[in-house]
């Protein structure tokens, strides 16, 4: 059996600690037409993520290394991770969605982070050989959808995450833990912030 790694991940305690009637950590959210990272249709609404424990697959990676077929990861990753029946043998699973983890984030979206795919459990299993649990802690997080013809879409809504921390723009990104959530209708993404 492949050996058990979870972590316990980190959220900025600020909001945490800010909580009381009237408060949001996502002040002005709304004070601009498209919302500060939607426009052209793309659905953003500042939430509260739950928490999540996700077994699957990991890499490290960067998104340089993304852009390089020959360094590219995640082709890889996804190739096994969407393979029919890949996490059909996890135990406690708790819907048939594929979920994408985005953690120990180096810096920004410009350094390394690791990349793990699998599915959402309700308790971490003796793990199959080769995969690794993680648990995404709940935390405030802006929720954007992506849909249409995808990888594209969940690549332009990427796009539009990374071209709002480029500009400076709030709530700004935590780099903590982020979470796509894969599903028929397409990909909800959870950016922490």
């Amino acid at each position: 059996m492949g050996r058990v790694v979870v972590k316990k991940l980190h959220v900025r305690p600020s909001y945490a600690l800010t909580r009381r009637p009237g408060f949001s950590p996502f002040p002005g959210a709304y004070d601009r037409p498209g919302c500060f990272l939607g426009g052209r249709g793309v659905l953003v609404e500042p939430t509260e993520r739950a928490e999540l424990i996700v077994v699957g697959y990991a890499v490290r990676t960067s998104n340089a290394d993304e852009k390089d077929p020959a360094r590219a990861k995640l082709p890889a990753l996804w190739h096994r991770a969407g393979a029919p029946g890949a996490f059909a043998h996890v135990p406690n699973r708790v819907d048939e969605h594929l979920y994408a983890v985005l953690t120990d984030y180096e810096s920004d979206h410009n350094g390394a982070f690791t990349q793990i795919v699998g599915t959402g459990v309700r308790t971490v299993p003796r793990l199959p050989e080769g995969m690794v649990a993680v648990r995404v802690p709940a935390g405030p997080a802006l929720r954007l959808e992506a849909r249409g013809p995808m990888p594209q879409a969940l690549a332009e809504t990427w796009q539009r995450v990374w071209n709002h921390t480029e500009s400076g723009g709030t709530p700004a990104r935590a780099f903590t833990t982020d979470l796509e959530v894969h599903h028929p209708g397409g990909v909800d993404l959870y950016v922490a912030v």
